[in-house]
């Protein structure tokens, strides 16, 4: 009798192990430990580079993005954004 009752508290204590190391894995403090990747693809012209000095203040306010500048000529830009629209990337 105290065997079977030492055999349900103790996978209870496990199952309530596995349960924690769960709820550890999956929640948003674990998620958070990673940035936020951000891709912005642009032309060189004088608004972009003024959006991209005013990126600092953002990264400043948002630590956990991280953006990533793609400057491309104009005609490229739109071939790949209309492929990417089409193909829903």
């Amino acid at each position: 009798m105290r065997i079977r009752r030492f055999a349900k508290v103790l996978a209870a204590f496990l199952a309530g192990v596995m349960l924690v190391h769960l709820l550890y894995a999956y929640s948003p403090r674990s998620q958070a430990a990673e940035k936020t990747k951000l891709t912005i693809a642009t032309v060189n012209n004088g608004d972009m580079v003024m959006m991209q000095g005013l990126s600092r203040k953002f990264k400043s306010a948002n630590p956990d993005i991280q953006l990533r500048w793609v400057v491309l000529e104009e005609n490229v830009l739109r071939q790949r954004t209309t492929t990417d629209v089409a193909s829903f990337a």
